[in-house]
C-alpha cells in the first residue's frame, strides 16, 4: 500500500486512492438546511424509534431534538445518531419519555 500527503502540507498521509476525510473547516460550512434534511432522513432510517414524533432544530453546527420517544433506548439512539453526523458539533436533548410503543403521553 502506498501513501501520499494530503494537498493542506499537513504531514497527514492517507493511502493512495482512499477518499479524504473533510476537514472542519469544510464541514462547519454545511448548509443549515441540509444538515437538518440529513437529520431528518438520519432519525428516519432508525429502527424501532418514531421519527415522526421527533423534531430536529439546526443551529449552526447544533441540533436541538424535540419531541417523544417510547423509551430511554430509543433517546439514546436518536442522540447517538445525531451526535456522529458530520457538522454536528453539539447535540441538546428535550426528548421526553412516553414510556408506551405509540408515543402518547398520559
Amino acid at each position: 500500500m502506498s501513501f501520499r500527503e494530503n494537498r493542506a502540507g499537513s504531514g497527514a498521509l492517507y493511502a493512495h486512492g482512499s477518499t479524504r476525510r473533510k476537514t472542519m473547516t469544510e464541514i462547519s460550512k454545511i448548509d443549515g438546511k441540509d444538515l437538518g434534511s440529513e437529520v431528518a432522513a438520519r432519525l428516519a432510517s432508525l429502527p424501532d424509534v418514531d421519527a415522526s414524533a421527533i423534531e430536529a432544530h439546526v443551529e449552526g453546527s447544533k441540533v436541538v431534538l424535540e419531541g417523544a420517544v417510547d423509551n430511554i433506548m430509543s433517546a439514546r439512539k436518536v442522540i447517538l445518531a445525531t451526535e456522529t453526523m458530520d457538522g454536528v458539533h453539539d447535540v441538546e436533548n428535550h426528548l421526553t419519555l412516553t414510556g408506551n410503543k405509540n408515543n402518547t403521553q398520559n
